[in-house]
C-alpha cells in the first residue's frame, strides 16, 4: 500500500509544525492513521514547547484557537486541554470571542471553553463576595468594640 510507504519514508524524518498542519488532511484523507497521530504528536510538541516556562494565558489566543481547531478536528486530547486550559487562562477580553464566532470549531468545544472560562469567573465573584463579607464582618467587629469602650470610659 502506497501510503504506508509513504508514512515510512516520512517518519524517517522530524517533521515540522508547519508540514504537520498541511499533512493532516491528507493523512486523514486517506486514512493513514499512523501519520495523523504523528502529525498530532508534533503540534501537540510544539504547542507544548510554546507553553513551557510560561504563566498558563500567556500564548497568543489567535494561535491557540488555530491549535485547538487542529485538536477539535482531529480529536488530539492532550491538545485540546492545554488549548482549552490556555484560553480559560488568558487575560485576553476577545478569546471568548473568537471561540465563539470560530466556523471550524464544534459547537461542543465552543461549549466547553465557554462553560470553563464562566466557571473561573464565578469563583472569582466568589472569592470577590468572600473578601467583602469578611471585611464587613471586621468593620463591624471593630465598630462594635470601640463603642463598647468609648461607653465603659463614660462609667
Amino acid at each position: 500500500h502506497y501510503s504506508n510507504l509513504i508514512y515510512a519514508y516520512l517518519l524517517s524524518f522530524s517533521i515540522s509544525e508547519e508540514d504537520a498542519i498541511r499533512l493532516l488532511p491528507l493523512s486523514d484523507e486517506y486514512a493513514v492513521k499512523p501519520l495523523t497521530k504523528a502529525c498530532g504528536f508534533t503540534i501537540t510538541q510544539t504547542y507544548y514547547k510554546q507553553r513551557k516556562g510560561r504563566r498558563p494565558g500567556n500564548i497568543n489566543s489567535d494561535i491557540t484557537v488555530r491549535n485547538l481547531v487542529i485538536a477539535d478536528k482531529y480529536e488530539f486530547k492532550d491538545l485540546q486541554e492545554m488549548c482549552i486550559e490556555e484560553l480559560v487562562k488568558s487575560d485576553n477580553p476577545y478569546s471568548g470571542k473568537l471561540v465563539s464566532e470560530n466556523k471550524e470549531l464544534s459547537e461542543f468545544m465552543k461549549r466547553q471553553v465557554l462553560e470553563r472560562k464562566l466557571e473561573k469567573l464565578n469563583m472569582a465573584l466568589v472569592r470577590e463576595r468572600r473578601m467583602r463579607t469578611e471585611e464587613a464582618r471586621q468593620k463591624a467587629a471593630k465598630a462594635t468594640k470601640s463603642g463598647r469602650n468609648e461607653i465603659s470610659l463614660r462609667r
